[in-house]
């Protein structure tokens, strides 16, 4: 998980300076290093403050998933 000062580093500009919060939901698919890759914006509110385009970014450099066996331990 990445930190709030690395979120805060994403946050847009345009909504920072407007006070404006958003909602975004994005798809990767994880590597077998639990990496994220070929991450898409499927929803995000309100448009145009580009909060998809920070969620892709903050994802693809913070976000790690823990591999797992086929058995679910991890």
């Amino acid at each position: 998980m990445p930190t709030n000062d690395q979120l805060v580093r994403h946050y847009p500009k345009k909504a920072r300076r407007l006070a404006r919060e958003g909602d975004v939901e994005v798809s990767c698919t994880a590597t077998e290093a639990g990496r994220l890759t070929a991450c898409t914006v499927l929803s995000e509110s309100p448009p145009g403050m580009a909060f998809g385009t920070a969620a892709l970014e903050a994802a693809v450099r913070y976000y790690r998933l823990r591999p797992v066996t086929k058995e679910g331990a991890s």
